[in-house]
């Protein structure tokens, strides 16, 4: 939980989703924007906000040191926090069917996903998903890429599937095996704060000791998604 107290403690987090694009002006003043094929990764500029004596987190600082650049840590944005949910949470209007629906289907580096509802969904009308809610495919499975959506997703009537347009091509993973968040046995999505991120650390900032013996450090941390294929 070293990155995660990071979060937590944060009195500033800068969220950006790169994205490759290349553009150039034509002589007679056309614009031309290509787009080159990414992933997207996730990246989190963090600023720390002293809130713990340095003596009482050399746990923290050490867990911190051991992940360096080198190993990755899982870390959500308003769970273990709840005063950080308004980033993520979820904004539809029927919480449960989308907390219960499952992935079932997606063409590899396709932006978007197809989505069953649960089998005791009675085809009420609402809103699955709204634009910019977090959603994650296998909430259990270990699956570690986490979308946002796009546009609005209305509930399909009567029960069935739906297509959910997403913020990046959609990632294959094979871990621990593709039927467990993706097809029929899959397990449900993560919805809103229950979606987690693979990260490690681009940039780590140095440890300071401040007045009244408090931890702080000195600028940002700069935390990455990592994608392993």
């Amino acid at each position: 939980m070293s990155l995660q107290s990071i979060i937590n403690s944060s009195t500033n987090i800068r969220i950006e989703r790169p994205s490759m694009v290349s553009q150039q002006m034509t002589r007679s003043g056309r614009l031309i924007s290509n787009a080159v094929p990414t992933h997207r990764p996730w990246r989190f500029s963090v600023t720390y906000r002293p809130a713990k004596r340095y003596s009482e987190a050399r746990g923290m600082i050490e867990l911190i040191d051991y992940l360096d650049r080198i190993y990755t840590e899982d870390i959500d944005i308003g769970y273990s926090n709840p005063k950080l949910d308004y980033i993520t949470r979820y904004q539809g209007t029927m919480p449960q069917t989308a907390q219960t629906s499952k992935m079932v289907s997606s063409n590899d580096y396709s932006s978007s996903i197809t989505i069953q509802t649960p089998s005791n969904y009675n085809g009420e009308e609402g809103l699955l998903f709204a634009q910019g809610d977090f959603i994650q495919p296998g909430k259990t499975s270990g699956y570690p890429y986490a979308y946002t959506v796009v546009a609005d997703v209305d509930a399909p009537t009567p029960e069935g599937q739906v297509e959910v347009f997403i913020h990046r091509p959609f990632i294959p993973d094979n871990y621990p095996a593709v039927d467990s968040f993706i097809g029929p046995t899959a397990g449900p999505i993560a919805v809103g704060t229950d979606c987690r991120f693979r990260v490690q650390v681009v940039s780590k900032p140095s440890t300071q000791i401040q007045v009244d013996k408090f931890l702080g450090y000195e600028g940002e941390f700069v935390l990455q998604e990592v994608i392993s294929d």
